[in-house]
């Protein structure tokens, strides 16, 4: 695991979940994410900074009221991110919009860790590589989630172009699976949905991914 971003003095944990392409499976991502951390014990926000309001929607289906989603802009992370520090919250969500740059390197800014999912085939490759050049800049960890390859020689070929682009690649893969979005659609996360599915170990791992970058802190 890459060293955490020891520049953050915040006490709050903060995650960015970018990708300058829509479509990459970051709301799955953060929304199921934050049901796993909530489960966990952890007081858990997610600040939603895409003007579609995606997370917000699945909050407003959702019947628990375990964790809070809030509407945000990129000019006021930082602010957001103190008042969950002073509110105890424990990790900080930040869903972000795709092609707004000013949103991605905001985002970048205030994470201690930058997860990026990305799904296999030539155009999301290349928008990883261009959202990496535009957070290069910005030092702190950044990692890749490999979504929904259809077949193990695309997901060997695109792990392996993940890596060639020199980020870490996280240790999970998510298979393409419906569980996912039958999941986000009746605001619910993938754990909850359908508890012993593949899906629902796949989202375990990467949670227990994030532990250890949290514990490391």
């Amino acid at each position: 695991m890459t060293a955490i971003n020891t520049d953050r003095r915040i006490d709050v944990y903060t995650l960015a979940i970018l990708n300058k392409k829509g479509g990459a499976g970051k709301t799955l991502v953060a929304t199921s994410l934050g049901v796993a951390a909530a489960d966990a014990g952890l007081k858990v926000a997610i600040a939603d900074l895409d003007p579609q309001a995606s997370a917000c929607a699945w909050a407003d289906v959702r019947e628990a009221d375990d964790l809070a989603v809030i509407s945000a802009v990129p000019n006021r992370l930082e602010k957001v991110q103190t008042q969950c520090a002073d509110a105890g919250i424990d990790l900080l969500i930040v869903d972000t919009a795709p092609s707004a740059d000013s949103g991605l390197l905001a985002a970048a800014r205030v994470a201690d860790l930058v997860l990026m999912p990305t799904r296999p085939g030539l155009g999301d490759l290349a928008a990883l590589r261009d959202t990496l050049e535009l957070i290069n800049t910005v030092k702190v960890p950044k990692a890749a989630l490999l979504n929904s390859p259809k077949t193990t020689a695309l997901r060997t070929e695109s792990s392996a172009a993940i890596v060639s682009l020199g980020v870490e690649l996280v240790p999970v893969v998510f298979g393409d699976r419906v569980a996912f979005q039958h999941a986000f659609t009746s605001g619910l996360g993938v754990s909850e949905y359908e508890p012993s599915g593949k899906a629902a170990g796949e989202l375990k791992r990467l949670w227990n991914w994030l532990s250890e970058s949290m514990e490391s802190r």
